[in-house]
């Protein structure tokens, strides 16, 4: 009857600290789970329209106009197109939106992905396009 009620506690013991208490490898794992969910990657295509008003849920660095964003910038241009907004060349800026929630410009985009090591190289120059990211 002891020897019952000792194995049993101890098997107890066991899944309580396998279940609760990480092995090596699962706090490695864990541990890159949360430093890739804390990185902050290029996301998607994404167009400001600065029309010098001021809008609600914008990227943070974002103080006038608003964001369009998509698959590609064609995509944004629709979604424009389909708003009927009237811009112009000068009041719009391709870039694109971060899991930060910040937009950047072409240039800055692909400085951004090259320190960050989201890309090792891009095929257009200068500036980040989404054929590029995917």
């Amino acid at each position: 009857m002891v020897l019952a009620t000792v194995i049993a506690v101890m098997l107890v013991c066991y899944i309580i600290i396998n279940n609760y208490y990480p092995t090596q490898t699962q706090y490695i794992e864990q541990s890159n789970r949360i430093t890739i969910k804390n990185t902050e990657r290029v996301l998607c295509a994404a167009i400001w329209i600065d029309d010098g008003n001021t809008y609600v849920h914008q990227p943070t660095n974002i103080e006038s106009g608003f964001v369009v964003c998509g698959w590609r910038h064609g995509c944004c241009f629709e979604q424009l197109k389909a708003m009927e907004r009237k811009y112009t060349a000068t009041i719009q800026t391709q870039g694109f939106l971060t899991s930060k929630n910040r937009f950047l410009g072409r240039a800055e985009a692909r400085e951004f992905v090259l320190a960050s090591g989201q890309l090792d190289s891009t095929e257009f120059g200068n500036e980040l396009y989404s054929e590029d990211l995917y």
